[in-house]
């Protein structure tokens, strides 16, 4: 017993689990309580911290993925930190210049104009702090400290959620900012004993090298995170101009709500990066993306169609019925999240590989679509057309790109048969569309039905992969290295 304990507290999917749980946790409860405060109130804290994430990437210019593959081949690292530390403290001094010259400009973009301009000046000070004490992620994710990486996490989504329960116990929205500023703060202080070269550049002519020399990578990878904060948040961007705060609230918990069914994305992908960008003979790249596919698709489905079966059930429990969008909004979110997950995978197949244009054109094609799709739809469909609009967005990148992906899915030696993959998403597809048939189904006539989804999905993925070896590889790429 002692020994599995050991086992798991050295295990960084252990972690990584916890801490999905806990974001999942920490994003219904959050939800709930600012729904309960108010509309004002969920609006303004979720578009905070949505933003404040988007400036996270913007400020290091995804200068963190050439970051990581530098450091995860190399012992020097210090003077890629010392590149990484120039670019995010230019980026973070021009994001608030803006705000302060012309603080209206973050304002109508985030709120429209019915929400005070006082809110920018906490945006602002927030997403500094979020910036620096973020810089601590990527620093273990270089060293491959995937166990503190995920503690971490777990540290900022405790702050996060201490911070909604103060402010709604005492029901003030200045109090819910102020604490999140104050334990993220917090959070950043106990970092530095792991990496305090995050405060101070040491030497400038090596780190603007490496600089210039990553710069065509990074370029492509802040094109990608710009693209897919678009695709996630695109709502975010339009209802403040064309629609009101009550849709906008409507688009927000439904689509918090649906997002929760790509909260693994995100870490496995983080823990994905290291093993792709390493270079080793004992698995093959392209069989370890296959791998990292699979992973991806078959965690993404069970939890997207969870949260699909039971949303009615779920926003009525976490928010109010009138918010309630139909199954309609969450079968289209559900299949776009899986897609999305893909894309992901593949995106870090391309970047490992020296083809990081390619990642980027398959996530602006992607964006572009679902943006001006969501401009000409709303209208005609309102809060529905975001989702629609992501889905056709993802579908038509990922077949303009699929020349480039399919030798993936179709030479690797766990499928049977040679469209295995095809099989399972037909199947796939047919179950997340399938609670539009029993609308005003009892949950228990819900429940049977998901089990009876989740047991014919695992039959069918033994009878069209090899799992046996699909899962002694998966065990070798991530817990015998």
């Amino acid at each position: 017993m002692g020994c599995s304990i050991k086992s798991l507290s050295r295990n960084p999917f252990f972690y990584q689990i916890l801490s999905i749980i806990f974001a999942i946790t920490k994003g219904l409860v959050s939800i709930k309580l600012l729904v309960l405060m108010g509309n004002v109130e969920y609006v303004v804290v979720t578009q905070i911290a949505v933003f404040a994430a988007m400036l996270y990437q913007v400020s290091i210019f995804s200068f963190d993925g050439p970051f990581v593959k530098s450091a995860i081949n190399s012992l020097n690292s210090e003077i890629y930190s010392f590149g990484l530390n120039i670019v995010t403290y230019v980026s973070i001094l021009f994001f608030l210049t803006i705000g302060l010259l012309v603080p209206e400009f973050y304002m109508f973009r985030m709120w429209g104009s019915e929400i005070g301009i006082i809110y920018v000046y906490f945006f602002m000070l927030y997403s500094t702090v979020y910036i620096l004490s973020c810089r601590n992620l990527i620093y273990f994710q270089s060293q491959g400290d995937l166990i503190s990486y995920a503690k971490y996490q777990l540290l900022q989504y405790s702050g996060q959620l201490l911070s909604i329960i103060i402010g709604f116990v005492y029901n003030s929205l200045e109090l819910v900012l102020v604490m999140m500023i104050m334990f993220e703060l917090l959070l950043l202080l106990i970092g530095v004993k792991y990496s305090r070269q995050i405060f101070y550049i040491r030497s400038v002519v090596k780190p603007l090298c490496w600089l210039r020399e990553n710069f065509e990578m990074a370029l492509a990878l802040i094109l990608s995170v710009l693209a897919i904060w678009l695709i996630n948040n695109n709502g975010r961007l339009i209802i403040p101009h064309l629609g009101n705060l009550e849709q906008l609230t409507v688009y927000g918990v439904s689509m918090s709500i649906a997002l929760l069914g790509g909260v693994f994305i995100n870490p496995f992908c983080a823990i994905l990066f290291p093993v792709l960008a390493k270079n080793d003979k004992v698995i093959s790249k392209k069989n370890k993306t296959f791998i990292g596919l699979f992973v991806v698709s078959v965690i993404t489905f069970l939890s997207t169609l969870f949260i699909l079966f039971f949303s009615s059930e779920l926003q009525l429990i976490i928010s109010k019925a009138e918010l309630f969008p139909g199954y309609i909004f969450y079968s289209l979110s559900a299949c776009t999240f899986i897609l999305l997950g893909n894309s992901r995978v593949y995106s870090l197949f391309f970047i490992t590989n020296n083809s990081v244009r390619k990642s980027s054109g398959m996530y602006l094609l992607n964006a572009s679509l679902t943006f001006f799709l969501c401009i000409a739809l709303f209208q005609y469909f309102s809060v529905l057309a975001i989702p629609l609009s992501m889905l056709i967005g993802v579908v038509l990148s990922q077949i303009f790109y699929f020349n480039e992906i399919k030798y993936i899915y179709y030479e690797n030696p766990y499928s049977r048969i040679r469209h295995s993959g095809s099989i399972l998403n037909l199947f796939v597809i047919a179950a997340l569309f399938s609670p539009l048939l029993f609308d005003n189904a009892s949950f228990i006539f819900k429940l049977i039905v998901f089990i009876g989804v989740v047991f014919i999905y695992f039959t069918l993925i033994l009878n069209v992969y090899h799992f046996r070896k699909l899962s002694e590889d998966f065990q070798t790429v991530f817990f015998k290295r």
